[in-house]
């Protein structure tokens, strides 16, 4: 039991995984599947310019449609030392700037 324990710990810490990093999951809704698709595209890309290699996604759910809405998630890890107040800050930009985009 504890050398599983010790086994799930340290694969945790190698991936970036909790308890030695926060995640958040964003999760994109659309009626239409390209809209949800070219917007999961763009926010990735969007988080992958500040958050490089922290980002994953996007990938489709399990199930991908629910109440005839696309679904897309992007998960983002957020190492235990840097700022969630920067984080946070960052992700309102991102999010304004997504809502500007004309298209989505």
């Amino acid at each position: 039991m504890q050398s599983m324990f010790k086994e799930q710990l340290d694969d945790r810490r190698i991936y970036k995984y909790p308890p030695y990093c926060r995640i958040i999951k964003l999760t994109l809704k659309h009626k239409d599947y390209n809209k949800v698709n070219e917007g999961s595209e763009w926010l990735a890309t969007s988080l992958r310019h500040v958050f490089k290699e922290n980002v994953l996604g996007p990938e489709s759910p399990v199930v991908s449609r629910i109440r005839n809405q696309y679904h897309k998630n992007i998960l983002l890890k957020i190492p235990q030392n840097q700022s969630l107040v920067k984080t946070k800050s960052v992700l309102q930009k991102i999010k304004n700037e997504f809502f500007k985009y004309p298209r989505l």
